[in-house]
């Protein structure tokens, strides 16, 4: 399962470096666009290898380090995704690092945390029921804690939600959209 991509979302695969080396592999998995977490010494292997064969790549220059500034990259990764994945429903993205673990795994739990609302722990909980050994540092675990709290500022000012039980609902609407809890009777 580490050396493989997951599906995390609909279309929005997480995995490892070597997931995207094969052209026959990303295009059985029907991947049109790939994001690279890199650091400069590590852009010698993670590149985009397959720009000719038809895969859209976003490039984010950062190292695996707890001390990274990993915040400064959510919001332009989150717009890629939700830009590629609103285009169209044959749209799929992998998002990948040297091994699937860490910064990777960050920058998909700040797309699920802005997309749906949730909390920091409840995206990295749900990201390890589909690729179990996802394991952000503790510095990146903190950075998206402070994004989520961003997040929130702007849904809240966004939609308005001024009262607990409107927004238990809408909290219950987004966990239910990832099936992270059961449907109503």
């Amino acid at each position: 399962m580490k050396r493989e991509a997951q599906e995390i979302i609909p279309n929005l695969y997480l995995g490892p470096f070597g997931c995207a080396r094969d052209i026959d592999t990303l295009r059985r998995a029907g991947i049109t666009h790939i994001v690279i977490v890199r650091s400069s010494e590590e852009s010698r292997f993670l590149r985009e290898k397959f720009l000719d064969e038809g895969i859209t790549y976003f490039i984010v220059d950062a190292r695996d380090s707890p001390f990274e500034n990993m915040i400064r990259h959510f919001k332009p990764v989150s717009e890629f995704i939700h830009s590629v994945l609103s285009a169209s429903p044959l749209h799929k993205i992998l998002v990948h690092g040297n091994a699937g673990l860490s910064r990777s795994s960050t920058l998909v739990a700040a797309y699920i945390i802005a997309k749906y609302g949730l909390t920091t722990d409840e995206t990295l909980a749900y990201i390890l029921t589909r690729r179990h050994c996802c394991a952000p540092h503790e510095g990146f675990k903190n950075q998206l804690r402070e994004y989520e709290a961003l997040c929130k500022t702007h849904f809240f000012q966004e939609h308005a939600i001024s009262n607990d039980a409107t927004t238990t609902a809408a909290a219950a609407d987004r966990k239910r959209a990832l099936g992270m809890m059961s449907q109503p009777v």
